[in-house]
Parts: structure tokens; C-alpha cells; sequence
């Protein structure tokens, strides 16, 4: 196992993994959002003479590269205050994709967050069944279409312009079928979004000369 910080025990992480656990799934996704905003919003800021609007810009650019932040600065600064928060893009992307009866489940950083242990989570990462990813709806009412490239490994790429989120569209290659995995993904109670098993995320992108126990996500 590979602790999160150097200088943190092993036998001190498993304890504070299994206490993590315990919690509800609700209440470890709150732990995530509440760790991932406080963290986003200090480096937002980190220029206090700058404007809402140029650190909006800057804290894309910093996090994503140029082609969000000149995409962002494009479609103009929100009306509504700008706040980076999780559940509010959850709740924003799961109304498109349901629009278009999209099979999918949040996995990445957040589905380890919430299973694993606490940490913060810059993007969005959803896996979706590859048929059905022409019924996607049009996304300009509420995100920035970045990028749509059929070729590229991100299906999409969207940046909800009200949270800075980007949220990033995968189809698994073959031999991997995503509805084996959406036929398992657990939903968190009071929110329809679906959270892909980590059993199941540990064999969609395998790192080679990485470890790849459970422990370690």
C-alpha cells in the first residue's frame, strides 16, 4: 500500500481508511465536496487584487490549459456567482445525460474519494456506454462545449462555467464492457448519480509499475 503522504504511517492510513468507510456514502461525498471547494476556492484566490472574472480565468488555464479558460472567456462570466462545487455539476450533468436515457457512472477521482479515502477532485470523469453516447443532448444551455472530438480518448469534454468544473466523457476499448460495470455502480442516496464499484475501476486503466491493490485507491 502507498500512503497519500510521505510522511503518514501505512498502519496509520489503513485506520483512517476503515474510519472513513464507515461513514455513509453521503456522508464521504460530502467530505470529498467540502475538501475539494475549500481547496479550489484558495487557489481562485490567490491573487486578491485580481478581479472574480481574471481569476476565474486564471484558475482554468492553471487547472485545464489554455483552450478551456479561452473557451471560458468566450462565452462571457456567469450571471450567478461562481462557486466550485461538486454536487451542483453532479446534479447539472446527470439532467443532460438523463434527457438522453445515458447509461453512465461517475468514476475517476471522485468514485476513489468517495470509496477510498477523502481528496480533492479538480474534474469529473463519467464512463458511458459508447452506443449511447449520440443521444447526448445539447449541452450549451448549461456547460462549454471544449472539446467533441470522435478521435480523441475523451469522448467529451465539457467546463460548466458556473462551478470551473470540467467534466471529461469515456467509452472503455474492448474487450471492456461498460455495462458490466453500469450493471454494478451503487447509487448515493439522495442524489441520482451512480458511482462505479472500485473493484471494477482498477481494470479500466491499469498503470504499468503501478500498484494496483484496492488499498491504494
Amino acid at each position: 500500500m502507498r500512503t497519500q503522504s510521505r510522511d503518514t504511517s501505512v498502519d496509520i492510513e489503513r485506520v483512517l481508511i476503515r474510519g472513513f468507510q464507515q461513514f455513509s456514502p453521503m456522508t464521504r461525498f460530502s467530505r470529498v465536496r467540502n475538501l475539494t471547494y475549500t481547496l479550489a476556492e484558495a487557489n481562485r484566490h490567490q491573487s486578491p487584487a485580481a478581479s472574480e472574472w481574471d481569476s476565474a480565468l486564471a484558475f482554468v488555464r492553471n487547472h485545464y490549459g489554455d483552450p478551456y479558460a479561452i473557451a471560458l472567456r468566450t462565452a462571457g462570466p456567469p450571471k450567478a456567482p461562481m462557486a466550485f462545487d461538486l454536487l451542483a455539476t453532479l446534479e447539472r450533468i446527470g439532467q443532460v445525460l438523463d434527457a438522453g436515457q445515458v447509461r453512465f457512472a461517475v468514476t475517476g477521482s471522485l468514485a476513489c474519494g468517495v470509496y477510498g479515502f477523502p481528496r480533492t477532485c479538480r474534474d469529473i470523469d463519467l464512463l458511458v456506454v459508447p452506443e449511447d453516447v449520440p443521444h447526448v443532448g445539447d449541452v450549451s444551455p448549461l456547460f462549454i462545449d471544449v472539446c467533441n472530438d470522435p478521435h480523441a480518448p475523451t469522448l467529451a469534454s465539457w467546463l460548466d462555467p458556473q462551478t470551473l468544473i470540467k467534466v471529461d466523457l469515456f467509452a472503455p476499448s474492448p474487450p471492456f464492457q461498460a455495462e458490466h460495470l453500469l450493471a454494478r455502480v451503487r447509487r448515493l442516496p439522495h442524489l441520482e448519480q451512480r458511482l462505479a464499484l472500485i473493484e471494477q475501476e482498477l481494470k479500466l486503466q491499469p498503470t504499468p509499475g503501478e500498484a494496483s491493490e484496492p488499498d491504494d485507491f
